[in-house]
C-alpha cells in the first residue's frame, strides 16, 4: 500500500517535466556565445547543445549570447544576453535579464517563474519576461492570460493576472513609426 501512494506522489513531478530517477529537468537545444550552469553553486560547466541539466541550478548567459532549453514535457525556455535564472524542480527564478517561454500543450502544468525577491509566482503557457533591464515586465503572449500565486502566511492565493494583449499594438506602433 505504502508503494502506492509513492507513486501516486510522483505522478505531479513527472507532470511538470521532472524525471525523478534521474534528476533531469532540461535539454540545451541550441546556444549562442557563452552560457555558464552551476551545478548546487560546486561545479561550473559551459552549456553545449544535448546537454541534459538537472534541478537545482543556476544558468548564466555572458553578453551577445542565448540559450535554448527543452523541458521534459515539451515546453521551450530560452534565455537571452546577459541573463541569470536559478531553477529548481519546477520554479524558475529570474534573476536578471529577458527569457521567453512556451508551452505547446497550451496548459497551466509547467514551468513557474518568479522575480529575484518577490513572493509572487507567475504561470502561464507563453511568456516573456524581463528584470533589471530598466522597467522589469511579464507579458503574455499569443492571446493568453498569466495565472499569479501570492505567498503569504496564511498561504497560496491565486488570482488571474488580467492583462491584455498588446502584441498587435506593439507591431501597428513601430510600423507607424517607421512610415
Amino acid at each position: 500500500m505504502k508503494i502506492g501512494w509513492i507513486l501516486l506522489s510522483l505522478i505531479p513531478l513527472m507532470a511538470y517535466g521532472f524525471n525523478p530517477a534521474t534528476q533531469e529537468i532540461a535539454t540545451v537545444e541550441a546556444v549562442s556565445g557563452e552560457a555558464v550552469v552551476y551545478n548546487n553553486g560546486k561545479t561550473i560547466q559551459y552549456l553545449e547543445p544535448g546537454q541534459k541539466l538537472n534541478k537545482n541550478i543556476m544558468i548564466v548567459t555572458r553578453n551577445k549570447s542565448s540559450l535554448s532549453l527543452k523541458i521534459w514535457n515539451g515546453e521551450k525556455l530560452i534565455l537571452g544576453p546577459n541573463t541569470k535564472i536559478t531553477i529548481g524542480k519546477v520554479l524558475v527564478n529570474l534573476k536578471k535579464g529577458r527569457l521567453s517561454y512556451e508551452d505547446p500543450s497550451g496548459s497551466y502544468h509547467g514551468l513557474k517563474f518568479k522575480f529575484d525577491s518577490s513572493r509572487t509566482v507567475y504561470n502561464g503557457p507563453h511568456l516573456r519576461m524581463s528584470k533589471g533591464l530598466g522597467n522589469d515586465y511579464i507579458l503574455p503572449l499569443n492571446k493568453t492570460s498569466i495565472k499569479r500565486f501570492r505567498l503569504s502566511a496564511q498561504g497560496k492565493v491565486q488570482r488571474d493576472l488580467e492583462i491584455p494583449d498588446i502584441t498587435g499594438f506593439l507591431s501597428t506602433q513601430s510600423e507607424e513609426e517607421s512610415i
